[in-house]
């Protein structure tokens, strides 16, 4: 079966001091070959919470701010999961 990978290119927008949720934007690429997978399911672990790759392979969806797992899956291909965790801006606690 053949596997592929979630390559994220985090962007976080709108991160102030005490916000709950961030945006999270990625690409879901085949390992193989790089190639973007269009339509592929990206799902919040345990929020409800989703998208569908374009047909770019490119997602935005919204976690919390402390991070989240991120669980991926397309037919044909092995269920992914990764953990994207925000970097802390200077004088946030």
């Amino acid at each position: 079966m053949m596997r592929f990978i979630l390559i994220l290119l985090l962007q976080f927008w709108g991160f102030v001091a005490f916000a709950q949720t961030v945006r999270v934007e990625g690409s879901v690429v085949d390992e193989s070959n790089g190639a973007p997978i269009p339509f592929a399911n990206v799902v919040v672990r345990g929020s409800g919470e989703g998208a569908v790759s374009d047909s770019r392979g490119k997602f935005s969806v919204m976690v919390d701010a402390k991070g989240a797992w991120l669980d991926v899956s397309f037919l044909g291909y092995e269920r992914a999961s990764v953990y994207v965790e925000p970097p802390v801006p200077e004088g946030f606690k």
